[in-house]
């Protein structure tokens, strides 16, 4: 589970959707070279208030990488390529 920040547009604003499902997208074309997906399990906007820039929209997002059913593939993978720690990892 990993989570990650991004200044963001006001919060109910078409440009934080987009923004959220490109991410999405993103992040799963990095992790399908390894047998994972990504699961997006929240994204939040709030005001953040910022030392310097005074309040911000920030959006707030959890994602989770899971190993893919390797279970639904013909050849069942040896050992050192099926090492989910190693390929979380990564």
């Amino acid at each position: 589970q990993f989570t990650a920040r991004y200044h963001a547009a006001p919060c109910n604003s078409i440009y934080n959707i987009s923004f959220e499902k490109k991410l999405f997208q993103i992040l799963g074309k990095l992790v399908v070279d390894l047998s994972c997906e990504v699961t997006l399990l929240k994204s939040q906007c709030h005001h953040v208030k910022m030392q310097k820039a005074g309040m911000q929209n920030e959006m707030f997002f959890t994602f989770t990488v899971s190993s893919l059913d390797n279970s639904k593939m013909n050849n069942p993978c040896d050992q050192s390529t099926c090492d989910t720690s190693k390929r979380l990892h990564k």
